[in-house]
């Protein structure tokens, strides 16, 4: 379904360029053919429709044809954030059942480390690949494959993608998405920002996360232009803004921080900007205030989750900083409180994830009455508007991403000198949230707290390492015997102003 929405886009405007990284520049025709002949190439290395394919990439236009031609062969990607660790990566492939494993090389050495335990992977690719290496297929190799094979289109209920994201359980879950749920995606966010054809899209989240692929799918949507600059590279996506003349951007709030700041340092061009979505947690009133002075336009703050997005978006006519805004057509969105109270936010709508891959209990925990239970407080105005209150789940979202506090527990407690450790989220004025992690070591063992983010760094991804590490004697515990987060976190928060 997606694969031939791509093509008839193709046809459409075969000339026009579709993807633009720094000065390599892709035609629609162009995109097309490569990813007809990659797709054409993943099925004669073996694979079939409905195989897993990892996929471990950097922002770039090669991460986009491989996202294309696996939605036209009817493979599923399977995206593998940049940052994840050794272990981490093998979590991810293993549960996926992944067959096959396309990277960067220079991200090649984090799965070799666990290649081993992996003997699910039939097939390895690599991009910009310097050297051979065992097994490896080079990505250029596989564009030489005939192009012109007919390809039967996916069926509108088949699988996707998976993406991996982290909850309140000690292991990401696996969301997976179909060729419809992602093609409204797509239509909504088109629609909630009335974008056209004409539109010349800044994409700067990273293409591993759902926010990045919701660009290139609404790309492939309506035909416009993506321009693919590296994540939080705020002087990079400022250059692109004026030299390429970028009118709609999607970002999350530490990336818009950070744009803030480098246009107040060093200024271009940027009156080109006609619309600005912010997403991935919650946009400051100040930080609006201060995007609309640097660029002219607000950011538009609105609700959205890799289990289905956009839902909630604050209209440009009327628009309310610090909420989320109403409603898009077709979601239905309500708050399981009295009103005018606060409550879990349930969602309904075209763009719902199918399920969590291999887990049907924690599907089924997910929903309440065909609600999409999305663990975020919300209240709701007299006017309808919707205003984000905090979280239900013990999540943290350090710039968006999802961080399980169990996981990182996890992992500092398989430190030798552990007992015990507690793990929350603290308010940061950039990232959000900070990891926040309580330690208490073994009877007459010792461990500094450089030794313990080292360990840490070897076995997490840096986004998931405490930002700070406190060592107590013990932690609050509920009447249970668990550690009391609610109580950790009135800690952490007492404490934040001390030394680490």
């Amino acid at each position: 379904m997606l694969g031939k929405l791509f093509a008839q886009t193709a046809q459409a405007t075969p000339d026009k360029p579709a993807l633009i990284a720094g000065s390599r520049k892709v035609s629609y025709r162009e995109f097309d053919a490569r990813t007809q002949a990659l797709a054409c190439g993943l099925l004669r290395e073996g694979l079939r429709p409905g195989d897993r394919v990892a996929i471990h990439l950097p922002n770039s236009i090669e991460t986009a044809m491989i996202y294309i031609a696996c939605f036209k062969a009817g493979l599923i990607p399977v995206p593998c954030k940049t940052g994840l660790k050794p272990d981490e990566l093998e979590f991810v492939l293993e549960h996926s059942q992944a067959r096959a494993y396309v990277a960067h090389s220079t991200l090649y050495d984090r799965f070799s480390a666990v290649r081993s335990k992996l003997p699910a992977i039939e097939r390895i690719v690599l991009v910009d690949q310097e050297s051979p290496q065992n097994e490896a297929v080079n990505f250029d190799a596989l564009l030489a494959h005939d192009s012109k094979t007919q390809l039967p289109p996916a069926a509108p209920d088949a699988g996707a993608v998976i993406l991996y994201t982290s909850g309140t359980t000690a292991r990401p879950k696996g969301i997976l998405h179909t060729h419809q749920s992602l093609w409204h995606c797509a239509r909504l966010h088109a629609e909630a920002f009335e974008l056209r054809s004409d539109e010349r899209q800044l994409l700067m989240c990273p293409m591993m996360h759902m926010s990045g692929l919701l660009q290139l799918l609404t790309t492939v949507f309506i035909g416009d232009t993506a321009i693919i600059v590296p994540p939080l590279d705020p002087a990079a996506a400022l250059d692109a803004i004026e030299q390429e003349r970028c009118t709609h951007m999607l970002g999350l709030p530490v990336a818009y921080h950070f744009m803030v700041r480098e246009q107040e340092r060093s200024p271009r061009r940027v009156d080109s900007i006609r619309s600005a979505l912010g997403g991935g947690d919650s946009v400051p009133v100040a930080l609006i205030q201060a995007f609309q002075s640097a660029f002219g336009v607000p950011i538009r703050e609105g609700h959205g989750m890799s289990e289905c997005v956009p839902n909630i978006v604050n209209p440009l006519v009327g628009l309310r900083p610090g909420s989320l805004g109403r409603p898009l057509p077709g979601v239905e969105a309500r708050v399981d409180a009295a009103p005018g109270e606060a409550g879990e936010l349930l969602l309904r709508t075209p763009a719902m994830f199918a399920c969590y891959w291999r887990d049907e209990e924690e599907t089924r925990r997910a929903f309440q009455d065909g609600f999409l239970r999305t663990g975020d407080l919300a209240r709701i105005d007299e006017d309808g508007f919707f205003w984000f209150a905090g979280r239900c789940k013990e999540i943290i979202v350090r710039g968006a991403a999802n961080i399980s506090p169990q996981e990182v527990e996890d992992i500092i407690c398989q430190h030798p000198a552990v007992a015990q450790a507690g793990v929350v989220g603290v308010p940061d004025a950039v990232w959000g949230e900070s990891v926040c992690a309580f330690v208490v070591l073994k009877a007459g063992a010792a461990a500094a707290i450089d030794d313990l983010r080292a360990f840490l760094l070897e076995r997490l991804g840096d986004w998931k390492v405490p930002d700070l590490i406190y060592f107590k004697h013990e932690l609050p515990l509920g009447s249970t015997g668990k550690i009391n987060r609610r109580l950790l976190r009135e800690v952490a928060r007492a404490t934040a102003t001390g030394g680490k």
